[in-house]
């Protein structure tokens, strides 16, 4: 091939000093302020490395907000390509690639598109409890899952889609409440952790005269020396059934079940359409 062979142009590059035409959009995950800062550092200390970022031709940012604010801060043209074919689940694939989108990323993420109101009620429920967003889904969907580890990739699958159903309000409020008391009461930091988490739901979905909490909790206040940190949450299951049966006759003594049923319709197989109340 001939060296003055001219590769064809795929998306042609533009430059400009007029920040105000630019908008940020509602989809978008929020400004982080130390990437920010990291990346006014790179800039600084490597120099502009000219990379453009991905608008529509209304001049929405769907890619490189951060990029946008730094050239602005240090007075740089904002180097842009057009692109009307991208959709808000590729504007995560392209936020991706530089930056991988936590799960508090979809909540605002979605609670801005504002089509499902269960994710406002979703994040009330995290902070009021101070719960990480990973607990408040094995919270939510726990009672779906018929054994511990609960393999809760469907529902990380459910929450980023946009698909999220908060039915089991003052049921997840109970559960909270209680996994709270396990850090009030006995300084128990796991409670925040998923496997903790896991089976703490998993034994409270099983019947009263197999697993009551309040009995639980009345065992620990002489025994809590025993509640220590577990690998993994059929462990803590484990350690449930040592301490309520600490102290009890072998014919008395309770068996908490690794696996319990759950109703047909709340199969974890099913899809996020099927979930929906």
């Amino acid at each position: 091939m001939s060296k003055d062979t001219k590769d064809p142009v795929h998306q042609e590059i533009f430059r400009s000093y007029e920040y105000d035409k630019f908008i940020f959009i509602k989809e978008n995950r929020e400004i982080n302020k130390d990437a920010l800062r990291k990346l006014t550092k790179s800039f600084e200390k490597n120099g502009d490395l000219e990379v453009p970022i991905t608008i529509n031709s209304e001049f929405h940012i769907l890619e490189g907000q951060h990029r946008f604010m730094v050239r602005e801060k240090l007075g740089l043209p904002i180097l842009y390509y057009i692109n009307n074919e991208i959709s808000v689940d590729d504007i995560v694939t392209l936020n991706n690639v530089n930056a991988k989108w936590k799960l508090p990323d979809y909540l605002l993420m979605h609670i801005k598109i504002g089509k499902n109101k269960d994710y406002e009620d979703f994040e009330w429920f995290i902070k009021k409890y101070d719960l990480k967003v990973t607990i408040g889904l094995v919270i939510v969907y726990g009672h779906t899952f018929p054994s511990v580890p609960m393999h809760t990739q469907q529902v990380l699958d459910i929450f980023k889609s946009g698909d999220l159903r908060f039915a089991r309000v003052e049921k997840a409020k109970e559960i909270a409440e209680l996994l709270i008391d396990f850090n009030t009461e006995f300084k128990f930091r796991d409670y925040n952790k998923k496997n903790f988490a896991e089976a703490f739901v998993h034994c409270f979905e099983l019947p009263r005269n197999i697993f009551d909490p309040k009995r639980l909790f009345r065992k620990l206040q002489t025994r809590s020396q025993d509640l220590k940190i577990q690998a993994k949450s059929p462990a803590y299951v484990d350690l449930f059934e040592t301490i309520l049966n600490a102290g009890v006759s072998r014919t008395k003594q309770k068996h908490l079940p690794r696996v319990r049923e759950v109703p047909s319709d709340l199969s974890p197989n099913v899809s996020a359409k099927s979930m929906v109340r």
